[in-house]
């Protein structure tokens, strides 16, 4: 499929010129926003800013987790419209205090930062140094997800959202961090990333950065394409698929396959989506593999993925133990987010879409008992 030129696209969305000052206002803001909230202990920020007026500010929320009757309110609206900008995201996460051990079975953090602490509590945070077998985990998460689908998405639509491209273009220096973490590098990821971060640092000055993003965002399908058989070659020891070998749900659909042929599977998922506008990940065996673990669990979240997986899953001999804590430490946060009606986030993707399933339920059955309601 021939790679599409830049007077092809309509661009949208540019960036807007920021500075670190603007960034520690909106920090200062939110955090005053949150200050007279009882319940709420703490607030985290993670990620880097390293292009202000391109990055935006992540960060998490951790409660007492004590008052059943707290239903957080997001107060975003009361931020002036520049600050808003900053603030491109929802909350990541509201984390309650008892999980805050177990934040690194929740999402992998490569930088954290306490913006605001209420005296009078300890929080216990664990270390954020990830291990090979948690950064082979999350990277199939990232995988299952996003990959090579943000990127075939973007490049193969007639608008091109800017900002957007430059968010998931550095984003993919994760799944590249994981991977060197458990021993995989390439020099040509490294210097990918290295175009990357030049292009956001210099954007406000550059010329002809529409083509760079052309160039950059197709790149990004080969590398993402690579990202996954580098992973599919670290997997070991690989258990028989007992369930569907897809998974369709609202948001993600996936087709799972054994013998698995990078280059055709993106043929197939790039000509599939320009017919149909829909995306259809097509991925190897090892992603179901790594998910069947999660279906083992028996709680929201194992429900969830078994959900979709297909099959009868109990707790096998080899099921890795730091996923089963994964999968336990997720349905607590997910189970939490539902207790306080926030569905807006719980470590996206780390959940697997779980939010997007249960707020259409949700919404679904509201429709319904309006219908009743009015009928009777």
């Amino acid at each position: 499929m021939e790679t599409k030129e830049a007077h092809e696209y309509t661009f949208v969305n540019y960036p807007e010129q920021r500075t670190r000052e603007d960034y520690a206002d909106a920090i200062k803001k939110i955090v005053d926003l949150h200050r007279d909230m009882k319940e709420v202990i703490a607030l985290y920020r993670f990620g880097s800013i390293s292009a202000p007026g391109i990055s935006d500010i992540d960060y998490f929320i951790v409660t007492k987790g004590e008052d059943f009757s707290f239903r957080y309110k997001c107060p975003h609206d009361k931020l002036t419209k520049k600050e808003k900008y900053l603030f491109q995201h929802y909350p990541s996460a509201i984390v309650p205090q008892r999980l805050l051990s177990q934040l690194h079975f929740l999402a992998p953090f490569f930088e954290i930062e306490c913006i605001y602490q209420r005296e009078g509590y300890s929080l216990d945070v664990p270390d954020i140094e990830i291990s090979k077998e948690e950064a082979r985990m999350f990277l199939a998460d990232v995988i299952f997800v996003a990959y090579p689908g943000v990127f075939v998405c973007m490049v193969e639509n007639k608008t091109m959202d800017i900002h957007a491209a430059l968010t998931i273009l550095y984003a993919i220096r994760y799944p590249i961090a994981l991977l060197r973490k458990i021993g995989v590098k390439k020099k040509e990821w490294v210097e990918f990333i290295q175009e990357v971060e030049m292009l956001r640092k210099e954007w406000f000055n550059e010329q002809q950065r529409e083509e760079q993003i052309i160039h950059l965002l197709n790149k990004a399908v080969a590398i993402a394409m690579d990202i996954i058989v580098s992973y599919d070659k670290l997997s070991e020891n690989k258990r028989k698929n007992e369930g569907n070998k897809q998974w369709k749900s609202r948001t993600i659909s996936v087709r799972f396959e054994e013998k698995y042929d990078a280059k055709n599977a993106l043929n197939e998922m790039k000509s599939g989506y320009a017919r149909n506008k829909k995306f259809i990940s097509i991925l190897p065996q090892s992603i179901n593999t790594h998910l069947q673990k999660y279906a083992e669990i028996d709680n929201s979240f194992g429900k969830y993925v078994r959900k979709y997986l297909g099959g009868d899953y109990t707790k096998n001999n080899d099921s890795s133990e730091l996923e089963e804590k994964r999968a336990q430490a997720m349905g607590a946060l997910l189970d939490y987010a539902m207790s306080i009606d926030y569905r807006r986030g719980a470590f996206t993707p780390f959940n697997l879409g779980y939010l997007d399933h249960v707020g259409y339920i949700n919404r679904i059955r509201d429709l319904w008992r309006i219908f009743f309601l009015k009928i009777f």
